[in-house]
């Protein structure tokens, strides 16, 4: 499948007007893949890309200082992975590893803010749908919590 075609069937674009496909796939989105165990991005390293999680499980993990990993989030097909590209210093806030072998689009972020500068509506829509994917993340976050912290039964 073209990345165009993949692009279209991505849960992320859904309901998307050719317009936003079509500078989506101007900044040069490209389908790579990981092997189970493979690091996708890393704490500190500059973020250059957004992520459309194809198919796969990639685990978002946070680590305290001389403990181990601590999977914060599971993510899978139809995600979105990683937003700390939009927001400067540009380095990723968290690591992310392949679960299970993981098919992606990968696409690049410097291309990215400049068409969403250049075309306000583009910028608009894909910060819409950039809040939702947050929105979500936030509300897996607040469930954790509750279960950690919330009353016993």
């Amino acid at each position: 499948m073209q990345s165009n075609d993949v692009l279209r069937s991505h849960l992320f674009c859904k309901g998307a007007d050719s317009d936003f496909i079509m500078h989506l796939a101007a900044c040069g989105p490209v389908e790579r893949t990981w092997e189970v165990g493979r690091s996708i991005l890393g704490l500190g390293d500059p973020a250059d890309r957004l992520y459309l999680i194809v198919e796969g499980d990639v685990s978002i993990e946070l680590h305290a200082p001389g403990g181990p990993p601590t999977v914060i989030q599971t993510l899978g097909g139809g995600d979105v992975l990683g937003w700390s590209w939009i927001i400067p210093p540009y380095r990723w806030a968290f690591d992310a590893n392949a679960l299970t072998p993981v098919r992606a689009l990968s696409i690049d972020a410097a291309r990215l803010r400049t068409a969403m500068t250049d075309d306000p509506s583009f910028g608009y829509a894909m910060l819409s749908r950039l809040l939702v994917a947050i929105a979500d993340r936030l509300q897996a976050t607040r469930l954790q919590l509750l279960d950690l912290y919330g009353p016993r039964r």
